[in-house]
């Protein structure tokens, strides 16, 4: 496989990774997508750094927002590694980051990098603006 390929390939799962699991919790595609030694390294707290911990952390999302939708802005893929810039949208009709429900349409803004082989994601790390997130949460701007 020539490295573009490869590159393509390996783009190709982080973008099904968000499309499946992220936007339409299809939990029946985890075990092609993600491998069953699947590690991730920014744990939501309280939640296992494994694949059943990675289905955790998108239903306790899900159950605080609402009409979910992560859309990617920019992917970079070198070989095994990939590096998405994406955005969260969704309704706050549930308790998030300890925040009781708004009903606020809210803005997620993240960036993960995952390393895939054989197919699958085999490791994944995040970075959310977890600040934005409390400030839109706990601040009224409709005024």
């Amino acid at each position: 496989m020539s490295p573009n390929a490869s590159a393509a390939a390996t783009a190709q799962v982080m973008r099904q990774v968000t499309e499946e699991l992220f936007n339409a919790a299809n939990f029946d595609r985890l075990d092609e997508l993600v491998a069953a030694d699947f590690l991730e390294h920014s744990p939501m707290p309280g939640v296992r750094p494994d694949r059943q911990g990675l289905v955790e952390m998108i239903k306790r999302g899900r159950e605080g927002l609402s009409e979910t939708h992560t859309q990617i802005h920019e992917l970079i893929a070198q070989g095994d590694r990939v590096a998405a810039r994406w955005t969260t949208t969704g309704r706050h009709t549930g308790r998030y980051l300890e925040v009781p429900a708004t009903g606020r349409e809210i803005t997620i803004h993240g960036m993960s990098f995952g390393r895939v082989a054989g197919g699958k994601l085999v490791e994944h790390w995040t970075q959310v603006d977890t600040f934005g997130v409390l400030d839109q949460l706990e601040n009224d701007r409709t005024n």
